[in-house]
Formats: C-alpha cells, sequence, structure tokens
C-alpha cells in the first residue's frame, strides 16, 4: 500500500472531518479545554522559561529538555495565543495518528472505508480525546513511536533513505523527550533496523550515517548531564524511580508490610542505608526528601534558578534542583541493597504494577472535566472496569496475596485480555517478521519496530519504576490496537472447512 495514495483516499479524509467535528463539539457544547499544569514536576519554574529560557534549557537533570522547551516557547508567545499554540500541537498529533492508523489498516487488508471507520472510533477513544487535552508527554510519545513505525515499515520495505531519517528523526525526539527512551534503547534500535533493512536499501553507507549522527545527538545529551552533574544519564530521577520499587518508603508501606518496614527501620538506625533514605523515610512525600538539604538561590554560589531554587514560582517543589542528584544516586544505591533483602516484597511491587499495566484503563490516570470523565466512566462501564473498587481506601492496607487478589479483581478482565492478546501479537509477529526478512522469505517487516517498542515498555516502567503503568500504555496503545486488527484480518483470511 503506497503511502501517497492513502492520504488522497475520500474516506479519511471523511474521518478525519470526523474527527475535527466532534473536537468542535466537545469545545462549543461541552466546554471542554486544553489543560496546562504547571505543578507538573517535569516542568521548570515558568516565570524563569519566561524570562530566562535559553539558559534554563541547558540545566534540567530532571528529565530530557524537548517537554520544557515546548513549554518554553509556549510562554514566549502572548498569554491568550500559548496555550492555543500547544493545543494546535497536540491537535495536530493526533491528525498523524489517525492518518497512519489508517495507512496500517490498508496496509492490513482493510477496504478503504473500514479503514476509515476504524481510523475514525480511533480518534474518538477516551484515552485519545484525554491525553490530547492534556499538556503531557503522552499523547506526543504516542503520536511519535506511531511515526517511527510508519517510517521503518515504509524503510524496510525498502523504499530508501527519506524513510530511515524519518524514523531516525522520530526516535531521538523521543529521547529529547522522555528518559524512558534511554541512549542505548535508541543505539540498539537504530542500528538493528540499519542492519535488516541494508540489502533492501540503494543507500546503506548513507543511512549508517543518519543512524551515527542521531546516536550522536541522543549521546550529548548524556555528555552534557555527565559534564555539569555527574550523571551518565537523561534524567538523575532513576535512584527515586527504583528506591520507590525496592524500599518501604511510599504513603501506606508501613501497614501494607510491617515487617519489611520495621526491618527496614531498623536497619536504617543502625546505618545499613544512607542518610538519604532516612530523609526519604521521613518525608511526607519520598519525592521531597531532598528539601531539607537543598541551601536554594545564594550570592556567594551563583547558580541558575531552574537549578537552586527550592519552591517554584507557583509555590510547588522545583523537582529539578541541584540537590536531587545527590538525592537520588544515593538512593539508587540503597534500591540495590534492598534489592537483596527484600526480593519478595520487590516482587509483589511488580507483580502489582503489570496488573496496573495490563488490567486498568489508561484514561483513568487523570482527573479530567465532567465531558470527559462521563465519556470515560462509559466506556469503565464496557470494559467492566470499577475504578471505585480499584482505588478504594482499603486496598491500600491490603498485604501478600490479598494485595495481589485485590488488584486482579478489581481490573478490567476484557482489557486485560485485549492488551495480553495485543502484546503477544506483536511479539509473535515481531520475531516471525524479523526472521523471514532476514532469510529473503519476505519484502516487509512492519512488526520488528513495535517489538523493539513493546519490549521496553514491558520492562522498564514495571521493574524500575512501577508507578503509572497506565498512563505509560498509553504510548503504545496504538500499536496494541493496529495489532488486534491485524490479527482480526489474518484469522479472517484462514480458510474455513465445510462439511463433506
Amino acid at each position: 500500500m503506497n503511502a501517497g495514495s492513502t492520504v488522497l483516499e475520500k474516506p479519511l479524509w471523511a474521518a478525519i472531518a470526523f474527527m475535527v467535528l466532534v473536537r468542535a463539539v466537545l469545545i462549543a457544547r461541552y466546554g471542554v479545554t486544553f489543560e496546562i499544569s504547571d505543578k507538573l514536576w517535569q516542568l521548570l519554574d515558568a516565570d524563569v522559561l519566561r524570562t530566562d529560557a535559553v539558559r534554563s534549557l541547558y540545566f534540567p537533570h530532571a528529565q530530557p529538555p524537548l517537554f520544557n522547551a515546548l513549554y518554553a516557547a509556549s510562554l514566549q508567545l502572548p498569554a491568550s495565543v500559548g496555550p492555543v499554540f500547544l493545543q494546535a500541537i497536540y491537535m495536530l498529533s493526533s491528525v498523524c495518528m489517525t492518518v497512519v492508523f489508517h495507512f496500517f489498516l490498508r496496509r492490513f487488508g482493510y477496504g478503504a472505508v473500514a479503514a476509515a471507520i476504524g481510523a475514525a472510533g480511533f480518534s474518538v477513544l477516551p484515552q485519545v480525546l484525554l491525553y490530547e487535552n492534556m499538556f503531557q508527554y503522552a499523547h506526543l510519545e504516542a503520536t511519535l513511536v506511531l511515526g517511527a513505525t510508519f517510517f521503518a515499515a515504509i524503510y524496510l520495505s525498502g523504499r530508501g533513505l527519506g524513510a530511515f531519517v524519518g524514523f531516525a528523526c522520530c526516535l531521538v525526539a523521543l529521547a529529547l523527550l522522555r528518559s524512558l527512551f534511554h541512549l542505548g534503547w535508541v543505539a540498539f534500535t537504530l542500528l538493528l533496523i540499519w542492519y535488516i533493512g541494508r540489502s533492501r536499501s540503494g543507500r546503506a553507507r548513507s543511512a549508517l550515517f543518519v543512524a551515527v549522527a542521531g546516536i550522536a545527538i541522543v549521546t550529548s545529551l548524556y555528555v552534557k548531564n555527565f559534564r555539569e552533574f555527574g550523571i551518565f544519564s537523561p534524567s538523575s530521577w532513576q535512584g527515586l524511580n527504583t528506591a520507590s520499587v525496592t524500599l518501604p518508603i511510599r504513603a501506606g508501606d508501613a501497614e501494607a508490610f510491617p515487617a519489611v518496614a520495621n526491618d527496614f527501620r531498623g536497619r536504617l538506625a543502625r546505618g545499613d542505608f544512607s542518610p538519604s533514605a532516612a530523609l526519604a523515610l521521613a518525608a511526607t512525600n519520598f519525592w521531597a526528601g531532598w528539601v531539607p538539604t537543598a541551601r536554594g538561590c545564594r550570592a556567594e554560589l551563583p547558580l541558575p534558578p531552574a537549578l537552586c531554587e527550592i519552591r517554584k514560582s507557583n509555590g510547588e517543589e522545583n523537582y529539578n534542583n541541584i540537590a536531587i542528584v545527590s538525592y537520588s544516586a544515593e538512593l539508587n544505591r540503597d534500591a540495590l541493597h534492598a534489592l537483596q533483602l527484600y526480593p519478595v516484597f520487590y516482587a509483589r511491587r511488580v507483580a502489582a504494577s503489570f496488573m496496573t499495566f495490563f488490567g486498568t484503563p489508561s484514561w483513568s490516570y487523570a482527573k479530567p472535566g465532567p465531558a470527559l470523565k462521563a465519556y470515560g466512566d462509559a466506556w469503565d462501564s464496557l470494559l467492566l472496569f470499577h475504578p471505585d473498587r480499584a482505588f478504594s481506601p482499603e486496598r491500600r492496607h491490603d498485604t501478600g496475596l490479598m494485595l495481589l487478589a485485590s488488584r486482579f479483581l478489581s481490573a478490567s478482565l476484557p482489557l486485560c485480555a485485549l492488551v495480553l492478546a495485543g502484546t503477544i501479537f506483536i511479539v509473535a509477529r515481531g520475531v516471525i517478521e524479523g526472521i523471514g526478512y532476514l532469510r529473503g522469505r519476505r519484502d516487509s517487516a512492519d512488526w520488528v519496530f513495535p517489538l523493539l517498542v513493546a519490549a521496553l515498555f514491558i520492562v522498564l516502567p514495571n521493574f524500575i519504576n512501577g508507578g503509572e503503568a497506565d498512563r505509560i500504555r498509553y504510548t503504545i496503545e496504538p500499536l496494541l490496537l493496529l495489532a488486534l486488527a491485524d490479527g482480526a484480518k489474518m484469522l479472517s483470511r484462514r480458510p474455513r472447512t465445510t462439511a463433506q
């Protein structure tokens, strides 16, 4: 299926018109607005970005700079234009995803009308509408991942250098947007897609140069952070993330895991863990345990406000404060030590994260306005998900196997089946197509890159972060939906036996 001819199909334009109409109705009739929360921990102080954007964007260590760069660009515009600028980017992202979704449905063998109906349906799913109207990086991630899937599929079909350039640009943008897309994964993915497609491309050497250039751009972020902060990483939060999974420092852990919590306190008193672990345990929110060690902005130690502010102008903690670097590093060492001491505790955390990843709707993460909330509630009922049961206060005190049982019983079992089926399809087809492509038995390998993305999202967020797994899954949900569509089409093509 040719990408150019697909874009020109009238049913696709009808799907886009339907998508725009739905947004117009939501805005005009139901008052849905684009929400920009300056309380996001990933964002630098709005006043700092407004007055000293260029210098401030050099110093983020909490997360890569692209998300803050978008926010800074909007702040340079008039107050009434900035939010519209960001909303336009997010709506354009939805249009791009709708077009690519239609392209793949056509590629899988669906007719133009059926593909357009599928794309239109995708564009009005509750999670798409929710994240499109939130200034969060999840929607941009999903767009870039789907775009990279498109360019990888085109490149592996032998379409040349331009597709590989688009693929590399998407991966570099992802790495500069979110620390999850780390240098190792970006380098491996770029080089792997180049390697398996080099025999079909007439400009393999040029494509290799593009891959190396993309890796170099991402590496420069790591080098900058190592030079300025002593961390060869895109984010100083890694220790905090890991500690939240292996240490009993979350709110309610003392009640849910009393044996582990008591042992941890005893070892902490004996000096088995760092002072940062004591700060994390003493803090109401362990993420803010660094605050007592922060010195603030002082004349004798000139630092940019992005690094020295303890609180931003809105009163929220500045999670890009320089004190977080050492705090997180110490917690990272504590986390590795705790992993040896409390493996069962860690396994329960991971299991709970996986159950959230597979069985909790991605739109349940946020609290939207009345219209989108009612729409999400309707989908909760359709998928047999009961958030009042999943997030009820008494569930916080479940322990041991009861914790896992309560997570399972409060999950959406239909959603769990769909996510699991989509994941299995991506893994199986990715392996089969990759092997067949390398052996010359296939002319395309559409599911190789989705396999790499799915592996990243299944492993890192659940084993190292263990939080917000439902929101994190949204990034790959377009791929999961396409996998279900491709699988359904393959089943419909199977020869049917008739009775003799």
